[in-house]
């Protein structure tokens, strides 16, 4: 299995046209604020019936604050990159490339899913359901595939784990 071969699309056969990233990034501030709200109206629901919702989502951060700023830099914006260019760009792109034209749209499902449980995995399943990983894997190969860009998942990847980490920085 080969997944790095040179193609003549060059980065756009991975998501990173320059005619689709401001699209991509329109898409991915969308679909952002879509999930904030959705998220929020979610944990308002939880605290209603009494249970602490950010402890569903609570980061271990550092504590020394030069290591909190290191740590949203790397996890906020060099992290999110670099997984949505292997694991949206490449492995999500390969698995779609040779499933769709053997079983259509149904392959594009099946290359959704192979691509999220790759990524669930890579982050490390501790006890209990990794629920922040998988929703993420499902959201931004389907913002990917649906915008053609890798902008929007990687603004969607970005924003939601810097929303995270500022979460847990406040619920210290």
């Amino acid at each position: 299995m080969l997944l790095f071969y040179p193609r003549p699309e060059g980065l756009a056969a991975i998501g990173l046209a320059a005619g689709r990233l401001q699209g991509g990034i329109r898409a991915g501030l969308i679909w952002s604020s879509t999930f904030g709200l959705i998220a929020g109206a979610g944990a308002l629901a939880l605290t209603a019936f009494g249970i602490d919702a950010l402890a569903l989502v609570r980061v271990g951060l550092p504590t020394e604050t030069g290591r909190v700023i290191q740590f949203m830099v790397v996890g906020g914006l060099v992290a999110p990159i670099a997984e949505e260019l292997f694991f949206r760009g490449v492995i999500y792109g390969y698995f779609r490339s040779r499933l769709m034209p053997a079983f259509g749209k149904t392959g594009i499902a099946w290359a959704v899913v192979v691509s999220t449980l790759l990524f669930v995995t890579a982050h490390g399943i501790r006890g209990g359901l990794p629920l922040t990983q998988i929703i993420g894997g499902f959201v931004f190969c389907i913002a990917y595939e649906r915008s053609k860009s890798l902008a929007a998942p990687i603004i969607i990847h970005s924003l939601g784990n810097t929303a995270l980490f500022s979460l847990s920085l406040l619920a210290r």
